[in-house]
């Protein structure tokens, strides 16, 4: 089965933006969740998305993966962030998905590279991406791919 990629629609970004729902609240991990609430994590990461995809926003693009059959198999959505002091400009992958059915087939590096190659030619010079802790697939998949750790952000519960 092959599988195209294309720019996300706007029924896409729908998907997405459930997405990034389920992902702010995974990243919490179980301890934070107990804690949580489901409807305030979640609001909080529509507004989130809508604050970047807005005009006055961070330049920003999502890609979907599609099977022959236009089933989404998976996305990348990648935003452009100023890195540093200097202003140099880094591409920030913001979330990579692909669908349990699709795994295994190299996809994943696929929408990866299509997410450093939006930033190459937007003239980034680097492109990161933020893993939870404890989500050691994601950390594996990225490390494979030539990713290192930049920086640690530790917390502690209060």
């Amino acid at each position: 089965m092959a599988i195209g990629i294309d720019d996300a629609t706007d029924r896409d970004w729908m998907v997405i933006m459930e997405a990034q729902k389920l992902a702010a609240w995974a990243r919490l991990g179980p301890e934070q969740q107990s804690r949580a609430d489901w409807g305030a994590v979640a609001e909080q990461a529509f507004e989130r998305v809508n604050r970047i995809r807005d005009e006055e926003g961070s330049p920003n693009d999502a890609f979907v993966a599609r099977s022959d059959e236009g089933e989404m198999a998976g996305y990348v959505w990648v935003m452009e962030e100023s890195a540093d002091a200097a202003g140099l400009r880094r591409a920030v992958v913001m979330d990579l998905f692909v669908a349990e059915a699709f795994r295994g087939q190299g996809l994943e590096k696929r929408l990866l590279r299509v997410a450093e190659d939006w930033g190459k030619i937007r003239g980034c010079v680097k492109v990161g991406v933020t893993v939870a802790a404890h989500h050691e697939e994601a950390r594996q998949l990225y490390e494979s791919q030539g990713y290192s750790t930049q920086s640690l952000d530790l917390g502690k519960a209060l």
